[in-house]
């Protein structure tokens, strides 16, 4: 969630465009985090799950559209 704040945040300062985000919190021992997809008006988030939790992902686009592996069993 820290990551989409930011990608807002971005948004917000650079006349409402999200070119050139890349501010993500650090990985964690439970998710690595990325960002791809990233254009004007759209950016595609995946935190990778690493360590002790089930391999998968959890995605969040900047149309709040949520998805992943991961998705059904933790009421993403």
């Amino acid at each position: 969630m820290q990551a989409a704040a930011n990608a807002e945040r971005r948004r917000a300062q650079n006349a409402g465009s999200y070119a050139g985000f890349n501010n993500l919190p650090a990985n964690t021992s439970e998710f690595s985090i990325a960002v791809d997809n990233v254009t004007a008006n759209a950016y595609t988030l995946t935190a990778t799950a690493t360590g002790r939790l089930a391999a998968g992902t959890l995605t969040l686009t900047a149309a709040n559209a949520r998805g992943g592996t991961l998705a059904a069993r933790c009421n993403w």
